[in-house]
Formats: C-alpha cells, sequence, structure tokens
C-alpha cells in the first residue's frame, strides 16, 4: 500500500487490542492497526460498490464481533 508511514498516539481499548492479537497472532500493535485499517477500507468499498448497483441493504453497518 502507502510506504509513508507516521507516528501517532492512540487510545486504545487493551482487551479489545489484546483479543485481536490473539486472533489474529499479528506480533505487534501496529500490525494489528494496519490490518484493521485495511479491512476498514475493503469492508466500505465493498459497500460502496454495492450501494452503487442497488444491493446496499443487502449489507448492513454493524460493530464487527470480537471472538472470546
Amino acid at each position: 500500500m502507502c510506504s509513508m508511514k507516521s507516528k501517532t498516539t492512540l487510545l486504545i481499548d487493551d482487551e479489545l487490542l489484546n483479543k485481536a492479537q490473539a486472533f489474529t497472532g499479528l506480533t505487534t500493535k501496529a500490525a494489528v492497526v494496519q490490518a484493521a485499517l485495511e479491512m476498514l477500507l475493503v469492508r466500505e468499498s465493498t459497500r460502496r460498490l454495492l450501494g452503487g448497483i442497488g444491493l446496499m441493504k443487502a449489507v448492513r453497518h454493524r460493530r464487527p464481533r470480537v471472538p472470546g
């Protein structure tokens, strides 16, 4: 994707982050955040595509479930 990187301070729920790391096997917080941002872009791109062809009602906006 993009090769530019920036240092950012984030307040993230520790339990949610730990569950995401355990579930995905990603070893760093940065990797989890990167993967989450990439998945968000995929999801929203899909929603826009489906909305553009009249299928938006098939995709409901909801908070993703975290296993555990």
